[in-house]
């Protein structure tokens, strides 16, 4: 409990140190940005913490962290805290009610890890790697633990910024880990409940009803899953056969009668919600997670850990839609600090998790663009008045980032054409009430707009449609359906920006234009990476469809209410339920709103099933709550665990010889629970990473060599290169290089430490034992 109060106490202060700027980028929300500086102070003093340890003016310790975090500080409350005084009064309770939101989210989530601290299986072992390392690492950059003489590889700024309040309070390595993939969440949650409530607001809902609409902002990005859940659980019940949900193209199907009480009795059902689409619509493997997936199976990969910045930027994206005359007019020490917070985190998000930057970056363009526009001044006008403002972050953004280049590696990549597609009944279960709402609320507002829309935005809404009926009838219907709801979201989205007068509609259009792109993006082209498939592509552009079609779902959810009520939706100065009734939304239209809302609520129910029913089948409730994910190591291997506790406190820093295993195993795991570095770790992991070197083979090769004869001049010659210290023959070298290994190495090396099943001996080069 100490280290959780810690570790929150370091994240709110440094929250509080950005708020200021967070207060600046975010003059028009009713909290003035509260939801949001969390966030912004983690990469501000990251960033600044970041580049002092590249130049190599600060080592990347406690101090420089707490030096920079009071540094921003410092200058953020001297130069804008006034603003942020001035309007405490009418910010409180929006800022006590945030807060309530992401303590409640934490707290959960906190409880959660507890039953699933395990640091084990999946891919938990490498993100603990990456975090550990730099959590014990005194400066930067970091040597890879898993390659030694390599440079830490991967996008890693996301593990950088959690080693923050671990290193500023002295936290155990393997605690943190699970307090950070808990934070992730929270954060992620509070940036969903700040972006919705805001908008609901300036739409004109009252504050409680506003405090719903966030809550379901919050709960549809980070507590409502895919409806596989809803699936496994009414097959494994009998309810529909084989035949009936095969139509969905699902994956994994239970036989009928197999159910344990209310949940199917195969204990790893839940998994199955992140594998739907069965092959060959995706191969070799359909990953198809979202976030509450990814926080309980916590493996605390980028993609996940990038859900706090991806909700800070769409925010950011969405605000400049409220740019009017006055913000282009601010002082020249306002316009500088908003450049430059926006470029810190528009640059964060190439090291953090690349995949996002078409997303995040297209969607911050087009919200600076439309904020232009919104001024009612011709295009080439806002190019000639504003482009250096709309183009300095993104140039800034990569001027400081610059660090992460040197001597930057990665897999070759290229483009690939799809030609699989997934069926249409498979991207209903995999998104469900995101899905849903869009098409519905497109119709809803097209039938409600259509008499104020001009011809050419009339063409486009028909001809949306007629493109999506004509694809769906040539036997596309998945790129039917999602190219038709994009032009449609286009139009709305331009007819509210340019005719009605309605920013916070506009970014409800916005959002749902931007998920619905991201969704169809990958049934067209992909990343060729070395799977030589659209795997990945699925994967991480669902993901980010998931993220905007969330942050949709609870404003398109208050526009088809406002439409059943016969409100006119795109007005920010006729509170929901307050204002006249107005009589162009046609009865056709209140119907469909009426069954699109209904359908909505039985489908977010079937989807918020996932979360405690997972939670329930994976957590290890039997097990005692705990938050070091090393508890289960000491467990099942007690010697091991105490071998790795004496190279930590008593060879820190040694270069260590351990059995090169698959992927997903427990190979490397010295290198991995110790500030050790290996010389080889995950052999396909490394591929990703680095892409075919042949060095990576090598290092396979004369390790096994070595433990096959330790006596071998020339493989003892290539680890003196490497600088090893200590090697290590334990239960995965037996079982990997024979049971009589320790005979061998007895006979070569001097053993430094011994118990029944683990010895480490010290490597002494060319030369004898």
């Amino acid at each position: 409990m100490i280290e959780v109060l810690q570790w929150l106490l370091v994240v709110e202060l440094i929250g509080l140190a950005a708020l200021p700027v967070s207060a600046l980028l975010f003059p028009r929300w009713p909290d003035r940005g509260f939801f949001a500086a969390k966030v912004l102070g983690l990469l501000v003093v990251g960033y600044l913490t970041w580049v002092l340890s590249m130049l190599g003016m600060f080592g990347f310790t406690g101090p420089t962290i707490v030096m920079t975090a009071l540094l921003l500080g410092g200058l953020s409350w001297g130069a804008f805290g006034g603003r942020v005084r001035s309007t405490w009064p009418t910010a409180r309770r929006v800022v006590l009610g945030e807060e309530a939101v992401f303590l409640a989210v934490f707290g959960v989530a906190v409880v959660i890890r507890a039953f699933n601290a395990s640091i084990a299986g999946q891919e938990k072992p490498m993100d603990f790697t990456f975090l550990n390392s730099l959590i014990v690492s005194g400066g930067l950059p970091v040597e890879d633990p898993w390659m030694a003489g390599y440079a830490l590889p991967y996008y890693y700024f996301g593990y950088f910024l959690n080693a923050l309040p671990a290193k500023a309070s002295a936290i155990t390595p393997s605690v943190a880990y699970n307090l950070a993939v808990a934070t992730t969440l929270a954060l992620g949650g509070l940036g969903a409940f700040g972006l919705t409530f805001a908008l609901a607001r300036l739409r004109g809902a009252q504050s409680a009803a506003a405090s719903l609409w966030g809550l379901g902002g919050m709960s549809a990005l980070c507590l409502v899953g895919n409806l596989d859940a809803a699936v496994e659980i009414l097959a494994s019940h009998g309810i529909g056969d084989a035949g009936f949900w095969g139509a969905f193209a699902i994956k994994t199907i239970p036989a009928a009668g197999t159910a344990n009480g209310l949940l199917p009795s195969d204990g790893a059902w839940w998994f199955h919600s992140a594998r739907v689409v069965a092959q060959p619509y995706i191969e070799p493997d359909g990953i198809t997670e979202f976030p509450f997936f990814s926080f309980l199976l916590g493996d605390l990969h980028p993609h996940f850990m990038a859900l706090p910045l991806a909700g800070f930027l769409i925010s950011l994206a969405v605000s400049h839609l409220f740019r009017d005359q006055a913000s282009d007019e601010e002082p020249a020490p306002v316009v500088g600090a908003k450049t430059i917070a926006q470029a810190i985190a528009l640059g964060a998000v190439i090291p953090t998790n690349t995949w996002d930057v078409p997303m995040l970056w297209g969607l911050f363009a087009i919200g600076s663009l439309a904020g232009g526009l919104r001024l009612d001044v011709p295009l080439v006008q806002v190019a000639r008045q504003h482009g250096l403002r709309l183009l300095s972050p993104f140039v800034a953004a990569v001027v400081l980032y610059f660090p992460y280049f040197i001597g930057y590696t990665a897999q070759p990549l290229g483009l690939g054409v799809v030609v699989e597609r997934t069926p249409i009944g498979a991207l209903f279960i995999l998104f469900g009430l995101l899905l849903v709402l869009p098409v519905v609320a497109a119709l809803v507002s097209l039938i409600g707009d259509w008499p104020d829309l001009t011809t050419g935005e009339r063409s486009g809404g028909a001809g949306a449609v007629v493109v999506g009926l004509v694809l769906s009838g040539a036997g596309q219907p998945t790129v039917g359906l999602l190219t038709g709801l994009l032009v449609v979201w286009a139009v709305l989205f331009w007819h509210r920006l340019a005719h009605s007068g309605g920013s916070a509609a506009a970014a409800t259009a916005l959002l749902a234009f931007a998920g619905i792109g991201v969704v169809l993006v990958p049934e067209l082209v992909f990343l060729r990476d070395v799977f030589g498939t659209r795997m990945n592509t699925v994967f991480k552009f669902y993901y980010d469809g998931w993220i905007l079609l969330a942050l949709a779902a609870p404003l398109l959810g208050l526009e088809l209410l406002r439409a059943i009520r016969a409100e006119r939706g795109p007005s920010l100065d006729t509170p929901v339920g307050r204002g006249p009734r107005m009589g162009n939304i046609s009865q056709v239209a209140r119907g469909l709103a009426a069954s699109g809302l209904a359908v909505a609520g039985v489908i977010y129910v079937a989807g918020a099933v996932y979360a405690p029913a997972a939670t329930y089948t994976k957590s290890d409730l039997r097990g005692g709550a705990t938050l070091d994910g090393m508890a289960q190591f000491r467990t099942a291997h007690p010697d091991e665990a105490a071998a790795i506790d004496w190279l930590r406190q008593n060879q820190p820093r040694a270069r260590v010889l351990e059995a090169v295993g698959d992927d997903y195993s427990e190979a490397a795991r010295f290198a991995t629970f110790t500030p050790a570095v290996g010389v080889m770790g995950w052999v396909g992991h490394e591929l990703q990473w680095r892409g075919p070197i042949a060095e990576l083979e090598q290092r396979r090769a004369l390790v096994g060599q070595f433990y096959a004869d330790p006596q071998n001049p020339d493989a003892r010659r290539s680890l003196a290169g490497w600088r090893i210290d200590l090697v290590v023959a334990g239960n995965l070298e037996r079982q990997k290089y024979g049971a009589d290994v320790e005979q061998r190495l007895d006979g070569a090396l001097s053993a430094v430490y011994r118990t029944p099943s683990t010895t480490i001996y010290r490597f002494s080069g060319v030369g004898g034992a």
